[in-house]
């Protein structure tokens, strides 16, 4: 990512005119630049999945310049809506406010967290309401203002055979990732846009050994025992069910024909459902070029 020198700091977001940063990716070769350097940057300017970005053959896109004032943070809240978060897109971002752990559905394979702008998770919206109902709909409406993404800085697939071996960047038996659990930004993160989704992006790719003090960390909420106070006198009932992959097109309409279906026994075909992939076709870039002047805030690999 580069950024417009001196730009950012404590602003309204919503009468920001547009982003002063942008992406540049690069198609070969190992970037010769590194963070906070001022450079010039010439390509092509396209729109990647809905992500604004400047495309280079290689390091000959870049050009040095002299030292220039080093972009500032935007400090402010999670943006409810698309518009105002197009104006913070590939910007240094500074979040004020809770965010709480809402998902941790990808943690263990691409090093990504579910957050929810405020001091409560996302809620399924039927959980709320019955399907169609305007208490569905509302809950609807407040996830996709809430919603966005911590990620790691990278692509990598912590679940393919050749990564088993490494530990995903906020998987800890120390310190638990857990629904519910506030997090706590220690240094300022890059808002980006990727597979759909409203990211906030690390500066540098995020590891299981990078220090607390650079990366987000998470409160711990677990307890050593169960809060016996909390818990007096309660009627509790506790029931869980999987179901992931549980389907209700599979042609069972009785107990019995369930019971005898290939899809829920040993012998049987693999259940359908394995989980979508981060891949998305590659839009057409106009050909247009153009010059951005601006200091690095990030080399971020393509997702």
């Amino acid at each position: 990512m580069i950024q417009t020198p001196g730009s950012g700091g404590d602003t309204a977001v919503a009468s920001r005119p547009g982003s002063e940063a942008v992406f540049v990716y690069q198609t070969a070769g190992a970037p010769t630049v590194s963070v906070g350097a001022h450079v010039q940057v010439t390509g092509t300017v396209s729109e990647f999945n809905g992500l604004t970005e400047i495309t280079v053959p290689d390091a000959t896109g870049y050009v040095a310049l002299a030292a220039a004032a080093v972009p500032v943070p935007v400090t402010a809240a999670w943006p409810a809506t698309d518009a105002d978060r197009e104006k913070l897109e590939s910007m240094l971002f500074a979040p004020t406010g809770a965010y709480t752990v809402s998902n941790t559905y990808s943690t263990d394979q691409y090093g990504e967290v579910g957050l929810a702008y405020g001091a409560t998770p996302l809620l399924q919206p039927t959980e709320v309401g019955a399907p169609g109902s305007a208490q569905a709909a509302a809950a609807a409406v407040d996830n996709a203002a809430r919603a966005v993404v911590l990620d790691d800085g990278a692509s990598t697939n912590f679940l393919s055979a050749a990564n088993t071996g490494l530990t995903p960047p906020y998987v800890s038996l120390v310190n638990p990732v857990r629904v519910g659990a506030i997090a706590e930004f220690n240094r300022p993160v890059v808002v980006d846009y990727r597979n759909n989704t409203w990211k906030l992006n690390p500066t540098t790719q995020v590891t299981s050994t990078t220090a607390d003090a650079d990366r987000t960390t998470f409160k711990n909420t677990r307890t050593t025992a169960p809060d016996a106070a909390a818990l007096q006198g309660a009627d509790l009932t506790v029931a869980s069910f999987n179901v992931l992959n549980y389907f209700t097109t599979l042609g069972a309409d009785t107990v019995a024909s369930f019971n005898v279906l290939n899809y829920f026994t040993t012998s049987g075909p693999t259940p359908p459902g394995a989980r979508p992939t981060r891949t998305a076709p590659v839009t057409a870039s106009p050909s247009r070029a153009a010059p951005a002047t601006a200091r690095a805030v990030r080399g971020t690999p393509r997702a």
